[in-house]
């Protein structure tokens, strides 16, 4: 504010002086009318005739040359107008530091405008948030975690605190190496709130081993969220998420090495049906089987009942139908890839061997149905 101050008063002071000059001249020139033009009435005798200076001087008027009342404005309508000669800019009078500093001066409205966002100091607070945040989540240190939470949080599959670190803490315990990488890509803050679009990058070993392809799973993950956070104190929460894209993959035996992409939508209309497919690369040798199916997002991703099928060898695709929840719950499109070698028993008998296994997801969201927008087209027939 001082600053602003003593600019504007500087521009001030620019605009006075280099016009004292003009100021001066003006108080100095001559009033082109000194006294009031008389119309005389008396006789020719007793006629006084006025002076008038310069060049501007005008002829007295006797009674007879007065037939009807003289307008003044006709006389002083007849007066030469003063050339303005000593009329100065008062831009080019100024140097060019002064019109610099006066531009400046100009500009600071403008630049005092309230801006988001990345200029913003709580910016290096938040980023080293996530930097705490991320080193608690890779430590497993539940308890620290949730002081980095509001007790009012919620998040866009309806978690509040408590059955989000419900999840959180069967996850560990599922995972005892689960990592977590983050990546800010934008912040966006004011002095109280914050909004941080971050892509997390997980990698886990599952704790079990599969009775089937007797190892353990490997499980990599991609999310896209956006952290909302406000201050709390000196200190930044985390009072709300949702979660823009996600997409994860759980493989065993020889599928860890087989790639498989889920093409799906990312949004659907609550009750409304959307197709779903899978590709995969299976290698030579194997032949495969997968089921599509949806699932809700109620305290964990919950599968229904899965039908496989064979996965063409031609072009590795297979798709499906689903139709999304009417409960406006979130839903997830889960793929069930199992990889099959035809080999020999002891007997040299023909055997079946699944050899690998793959679990593909992807999120969905589901946008509940609005009864209450209503539009009513009233221009019809070029009427409004």
């Amino acid at each position: 504010m001082k600053k602003s101050l003593f600019l504007l008063g500087l521009v001030f002071v620019l605009i006075i002086f280099p016009c004292g000059d003009t100021f001066a001249k003006k108080a100095k020139k001559p009033n082109p009318i000194k006294a009031p033009v008389v119309i005389n009435t008396k006789t020719e005798q007793a006629q006084e005739v006025l002076e008038v200076p310069d060049k501007n001087e005008l002829e007295p008027v006797n009674e007879t040359d007065v037939g009807e009342p003289v307008d003044v404005k006709e006389i002083i309508n007849a007066i030469e107008p003063q050339e303005a000669s000593d009329v100065v800019d008062v831009k080019e009078t100024k140097t060019d530091v002064e019109q610099e500093e006066t531009k400046k001066a100009e500009e600071i409205i403008p630049k005092n405008k309230p801006k988001l966002i990345l200029e913003n100091p709580c910016n290096s607070e938040v980023e080293e948030f996530f930097t705490v945040f991320s080193s608690l989540q890779n430590k497993h240190n539940i308890v620290a975690l949730k002081k980095l939470y509001t007790e009012d949080f919620i998040n866009s599959d309806g978690y509040n605190k408590t059955q989000l670190f419900a999840l959180t803490t069967r996850t560990f315990a599922g995972y005892p190496d689960y990592k977590t990488d983050y990546e800010i890509k934008e912040i966006l803050s004011t002095n109280q709130f914050a909004m941080a679009t971050v892509v997390q990058k997980i990698s886990a070993t599952t704790k079990d081993i599969s009775k089937i392809t007797k190892d353990k799973g490997t499980y990599k993950a991609t999310l896209e969220t956006v952290f909302y956070l406000r201050k709390a104190g000196k200190d930044w929460k985390i009072y709300a998420e949702d979660v823009k894209n996600e997409e994860s993959i759980l493989a065993y035996g020889m599928a860890k090495d087989v790639d498989g992409i889920i093409n799906a939508p990312q949004k659907v209309l609550s009750g409304s049906d959307f197709s779903a497919s899978v590709t995969v690369d299976t290698p030579e040798g194997y032949s495969a089987i997968a089921s599509i199916n949806g699932a809700q997002v109620v305290e964990g991703y919950d599968m229904n009942g899965e039908s496989f099928r064979q996965v063409p060898a031609d072009n590795g695709t297979i798709e499906r139908v689903l139709k999304a929840n009417e409960l406006n719950n979130n839903e997830a499109v889960v793929v069930s890839v199992g990889f099959t070698k035809l080999t020999q028993d002891m007997f040299k008998k023909a055997k079946l061997d699944i050899a690998g296994l793959m679990i593909l997801m992807k999120r969905v969201d589901v946008i509940p149905v609005n009864s209450n927008h209503k539009v009513n087209d009233k221009a019809k027939n070029g009427k409004k």
